[in-house]
């Protein structure tokens, strides 16, 4: 939340001076379709938070699976390229999903003069990695990887095993308008 915060003052959205309190960042459910503000930010992952599930299903890019044992972010003109992690479920513990990568997803849509940011990952590391990503990295998409600011994107994120803010630095495959982490 903070990094979403120190963005939303970069933008001059939310002034240095304005004491923030994060409860009036969350918006009713109700809400959300009709909000005309210029961006809307949806920190979260599919299964807890319908909004992200939606962008998901809308994402001609992108696709949620959940095998039971294993959770994944699957490429949809790909579906053999997955990108997985097997959750704390069961008899397995955080612990033991520590000891693993995971990944984190930034998805940028850009409809009716609104725009709208998904920050999620496949666990709590994941999603702080891609607030975190998106934060540190705003700025130079533009001349790193060609990307208007106004342009939509997907980015997928790999983060190391017990890491939280270093997500892997990704690269931007031809053809496709995703930024994957390199291998």
């Amino acid at each position: 939340m903070i990094e979403i915060v120190s963005l939303l003052v970069e933008f001059r959205i939310v002034r240095d001076s304005q004491t923030i309190n994060p409860s009036r960042l969350f918006i009713k459910k109700d809400v959300v379709p009709e909000f005309r503000a210029g961006a809307l930010f949806l920190v979260g992952g599919p299964l807890p938070n319908r909004f992200v599930r939606r962008m998901i299903a809308d994402s001609p890019h992108i696709a949620f699976e959940d095998w039971g044992e294993e959770i994944g972010i699957v490429l949809k003109d790909d579906p053999g390229r997955k990108f997985t992690m097997k959750p704390p479920r069961g008899t397995r513990s955080i612990e033991d999903a520590l000891l693993e990568a995971t990944y984190g997803c930034v998805m940028k849509t850009v409809e009716n003069q609104v725009t709208r940011f998904a920050i999620w990952g496949l666990d709590a590391r994941g999603t702080v990695g891609a607030a975190h990503w998106l934060t540190s990295n705003w700025s130079g998409l533009k001349q790193e990887f060609d990307i208007g600011l106004d342009q939509p994107f997907t980015a997928v994120l790999r983060l190391g095993a017990e890491e939280f803010l270093h997500a892997q630095r990704p690269r931007r495959e031809p053809g496709q308008p995703l930024l994957l982490p390199e291998p």
